[in-house]
């Protein structure tokens, strides 16, 4: 009984109905998550990186940054904030 609820459910099967663009944002933001991402702080970290500095020089590349401070990404973020207010 079981195993039919979850092949019915609408969870089952999801991958199928994503675009490949769709499932590679969520494997990003999934990444994120967990702090497993190409940012250079995490590459610093494993010893990968020079230094922790992002290109744009105004700080730490990492997820705060990333999403908040570069000014790189600025008419980005500010797209994203006004689609969710």
């Amino acid at each position: 009984m079981y195993q039919n609820d979850l092949r019915n459910s609408s969870f089952s099967g999801q991958q199928d109905h994503l675009s490949k663009e769709q499932m590679h944002r969520h494997h990003r933001y999934a990444r994120l998550l967990l702090n497993d991402t190409t940012l250079r702080a995490h590459h610093y970290h494993m010893g990968l990186a020079d230094t922790k500095v992002f290109e744009c020089n105004q700080g730490v590349e990492d997820v705060y940054h990333f999403f908040f401070q570069c000014t790189r990404y600025k008419d980005t973020r500010k797209q994203l904030l006004q689609s969710v207010q």
